[in-house]
């Protein structure tokens, strides 16, 4: 009710007459509207990431191999306690999709039904085609995503957290 009232108190007063006035000139409050009657200009530049993709650290041709390495089957591995690497071999329901089937469904990658203890910190990453040759970082188009526990010491009953 009150946003109503001030929109009507708006509409009904002089507020585009007010002024604000500095040294050189007098500058007129719907003038803030428009930000060339302020006397400035953005400079129109080329945007070079707008339209750019990361690149792939593995060539198509390497990607296109299957290679499966020490990866598993989710089935055989989980539960599993996080404590160095796990790779998981996941299927994709399909892999060649037009462009129309990409926009009607997403692939979306869930994790669930993760186990940790609230008193300690735990943190993991989470790598899309990952190769184990190469150092990954946030910064690399495999990144997907991370998980972080803060640690803290409030007083639970149960100490394992389920998310």
């Amino acid at each position: 009710m009150s946003i109503l009232i001030l929109q009507l108190q708006l509409l009904e007063s002089n507020w585009q007459r007010n002024v604000y006035s500095n040294v050189q000139n007098t500058i007129a409050l719907t003038d803030c509207l428009d930000h060339t009657k302020l006397g400035y200009t953005y400079e129109d530049v080329e945007i070079p990431w707008l339209n750019s993709r990361p690149t792939l650290r593995v060539s198509p041709i390497l990607r296109k191999k299957p290679n499966v390495g020490d990866a598993s089957i989710p089935k055989d591995v989980f539960p599993a306690k996080l404590d160095g690497v796990l790779n998981v071999l996941m299927k994709r329901t399909k892999v060649n999709r037009s462009e129309e089937e990409k926009v009607e469904l997403e692939e979306i990658l869930v994790i669930e039904e993760i186990e940790v203890n609230s008193d300690v910190y735990g943190k993991f990453d989470i790598y899309i085609n990952d190769k184990d040759e190469v150092v990954t970082t946030a910064a690399n188009t495999e990144f997907a995503g991370c998980f972080v526990n803060v640690q803290h010491n409030q007083t639970h009953d149960e100490k394992q957290i389920k998310m």
